[in-house]
């Protein structure tokens, strides 16, 4: 898009609107750098997440033998709490993995070809308003 930067009359109009373009080229690029890092989590988080849902759900069958086989009692009861902790640890990992999940990961994607996109404008913006500030006279 080529911008109208002739309407632009004097240098300090330009350095104005420079200053402002920097700092929303700069709040863009921290923004990126945060959603970078927050891909670089997906991954990672995931595989870990997954693991640990394996364990949990391998120690509620555990768990779950035992408390079968039990009498009554408070041994048994002790078991029960277990389970229901181990029940609660697993929920909120299956709720994680939906968090890093592949559509989380996808708009996380997305946000970041955004990102790059804006960026991308805002160096464009700026060399017309460079071009034109060179034009005009001290």
């Amino acid at each position: 898009m080529a911008y109208s930067v002739s309407k632009l009359k004097t240098k300090a109009q330009c350095d104005e609107l420079i200053a402002k373009v920097q700092k929303q080229k700069a709040d863009l690029q921290f923004e990126q750098t945060s959603v970078n890092h927050q891909q670089g989590n997906f991954s990672g988080n995931n595989s870990e997440v997954e693991i640990e849902l394996q364990s949990i759900n391998t120690e509620i069958t555990g768990v779950n033998t035992i408390v079968a086989t039990l009498p009554e009692g408070k041994t048994k009861d002790n078991y029960l709490k277990k389970q229901a902790s181990l029940v609660h640890r697993q929920l909120v990992l299956e709720g994680k993995i939906e968090d890093y999940g592949s559509i989380a990961q996808l708009q996380n994607e997305f946000e970041i070809a955004q990102l790059a996109l804006q960026i991308a404008e805002a160096d464009k913006f700026l060399a017309e308003l460079q071009t034109r500030k060179a034009e005009l006279p001290s």
